[in-house]
């Protein structure tokens, strides 16, 4: 055998011409999904066939399986939250209470996990004849920071009837948001970096929908204390509008901050602000 994990056994070691035996293979799996193999070889003294191999493959099904395995929630308004449900299907080792999940966790504090286990009754289904349905998983997302993406990962923990760990058999639900205002600037701040006094530099910003447009801007404005800055709204070479914002760095050394306030078309109450940053060395 050139796999430990299983033992072959056959019925005599002498088998006459045109008869036959029975070979009998033992495989030991756990419950680590995994697909395997083993092979078997025999020595003969039949000239012919002096050795035969025989290739034996298995997979290996975890107690348990997630459907879906994975939670992808879209775009979830700052503060709004989002709700989402997995089922999660039990083998026959499972179903008969030799294993269960014991524990749900985040590894987000802005995910909350809810297991609910399945009763015996008219709502568990059998699935594929060897599985059923065991537990649902609540998923919610509160979406308290902007993010442009954001990803977490919920753990739920096995425990045979014994009350061990199995590590192996732990199942893995990877959950994505985001988490966008209706319009924001892209950048959301501008960082100069350092500036040697007496230069000039520039950068550029638009203001963007959670859908990814590009919004038209009436105007612009800069205020900060010791920085001096000029604007001005010109049109990109995909036709959207962009504010070019142009710092000249004063003779003094140090450290300017400064905000950029933007007041976007056909958007009256829409005052969007972009935090300036630049450091000016000699």
């Amino acid at each position: 055998m050139s796999c430990l994990c299983a033992d072959v056994f056959l019925g005599r070691d002498t088998i006459l011409s045109k008869m036959s035996e029975n070979l009998t293979v033992k495989v030991r799996v756990g419950v680590d999904p995994s697909t395997r193999s083993a092979a078997v070889d025999f020595a003969t003294n039949d000239p012919l066939h002096a050795h035969i191999r025989l290739t034996v493959n298995w997979k290996v099904v975890g107690p348990f399986e997630l459907r879906p395995s994975t939670i992808a929630l879209g775009r979830i308004s700052p503060g709004d939250f989002r709700e989402e449900v997995a089922e999660i299907f039990a083998n026959s080792m499972a179903a008969r209470g030799q294993l269960r999940i014991t524990s749900v966790k985040s590894t987000s504090p802005f995910v909350q996990c809810h297991i609910e286990e399945c009763s015996e009754s008219s709502e568990v289904q059998p699935l594929n004849g060897e599985k059923r349905l065991a537990y649902r998983l609540r998923v919610r997302v509160d979406a308290i920071e902007e993010v442009a993406l954001a990803n977490a990962m919920v753990t739920l923990e096995v425990q045979d009837e014994d009350d061990r760990m199995l590590n192996e058999a732990m199942l893995l639900l990877p959950v994505s948001w985001t988490c966008l205002p209706p319009l924001f600037p892209e950048p959301r701040t501008i960082f100069f970096g350092s500036v040697v006094s007496g230069d000039h530099v520039e950068r550029s910003l638009a203001v963007k929908t959670d859908a990814g447009r590009d919004v038209g801007i009436l105007s612009a404005e800069c205020e900060g204390e010791g920085l001096t800055s000029e604007m001005h709204v010109e049109v990109g070479a995909d036709g959207s509008d962009r504010i070019v914002v142009r710092f000249i760095a004063p003779l003094t050394t140090g450290t300017y901050r400064a905000n950029v306030r933007i007041r976007v078309a056909g958007e009256s109450d829409a005052v969007l602000n972009v935090p300036v940053l630049a450091f000016v060395r000699k």
